[in-house]
C-alpha cells in the first residue's frame, strides 16, 4: 500500500472517532441535564405534601354543623298565649270581635281570673266601653271592683270620661265601703267644686248636678 492510501486511511479512522467522541459527549450532557430537572422537581414537591393529600383524600368529611332550632316565643317579652295575660291579650287583639264584644269577654271572664287578671281585666273592659253605653255599665263595674286597686281601675277611667258622666260617677265611687277610695274621689270633686260638702255622697249629689249643668257646654 502506497504512503497516499494510508494518509487517506488515517484521516477516515480519526474522522470515525471524533464522531463516537461527539455522540458519547452529548448523550452525557443531555442525561446530567434530566438528571438535575428531575432532582429540581422532586425538591419542589416534597414527599410531605403528597402525604397530606393522600390523608385528606382517605379522611371522612365533618358533617356541616346544624343549628339549633329557635322558638321566638322565647325572645319577647309578650305574654304566652297559655297563661291568662296571653288569653286576655288575645281577645283584646282579635280583629273579629267588636268592642262591645270584648267588654263582655272581659268581664265573663273576670272571675275566674286571679287577682292580676282581673286588673287587667277590668283595664281592657273599662278602655272599650263608650260613653254612650257606659252608664249602662257602671254598676256592673262598681260590684266586680271590690278591692281597692280595681277601684282605682274604674276611677282612673272615670277621670277620661265626659264631665256629665264622670262627675255623677265620683259621687256613686264614693259609696264604696272603702275609705280610701272614698277620701280620693271626694278630694277630685273639691277640686272641681272648690268647696267640700262632706264625707256624705248625698250632700255630693245635687251640688255635682248643678256643676254639670253649668259646665256642659264650656
Amino acid at each position: 500500500m502506497n504512503r497516499r492510501n494510508l494518509t487517506l486511511l488515517a484521516v477516515g479512522l480519526s474522522l470515525v472517532i471524533a464522531a463516537a467522541l461527539f455522540y458519547l459527549t452529548n448523550n452525557s450532557i443531555s442525561d446530567g441535564a434530566s438528571a438535575v430537572q428531575n432532582a429540581t422537581a422532586e425538591s419542589s414537591n416534597p414527599a410531605g405534601t403528597s402525604i397530606v393529600r393522600a390523608a385528606e383524600a382517605e379522611s371522612p368529611q365533618k358533617p356541616r354543623a346544624v343549628p339549633p332550632e329557635v322558638n321566638p316565643a322565647d325572645y319577647t317579652t309578650a305574654p304566652k298565649p297559655h297563661t291568662e295575660e296571653g288569653r286576655l291579650v288575645k281577645i283584646w287583639a282579635d280583629r273579629q270581635l267588636s268592642d262591645s264584644e270584648k267588654v263582655e269577654r272581659f268581664l265573663a271572664l273576670f272571675h275566674e281570673l286571679p287577682d292580676h287578671g282581673k286588673k287587667i281585666a277590668m283595664d281592657y273592659a273599662t278602655q272599650l266601653i263608650k260613653d254612650d253605653d257606659y252608664l249602662r255599665q257602671r254598676p256592673r263595674l262598681l260590684r266586680m271592683a271590690n278591692t281597692d286597686e280595681l277601684r282605682e281601675v274604674v276611677m282612673l277611667d272615670m277621670l277620661t270620661r265626659d264631665d256629665g258622666i264622670k262627675m255623677p260617677s265620683l259621687v256613686e265611687l264614693m259609696k264604696t265601703p272603702s275609705q280610701i277610695t272614698k277620701s280620693e274621689a271626694r278630694e277630685i270633686l273639691e277640686a272641681f267644686l272648690e268647696k267640700d260638702y262632706g264625707d256624705d255622697p248625698n250632700q255630693w249629689d245635687g251640688p255635682v248636678r248643678q256643676w254639670v249643668a253649668e259646665n256642659q257646654d264650656i
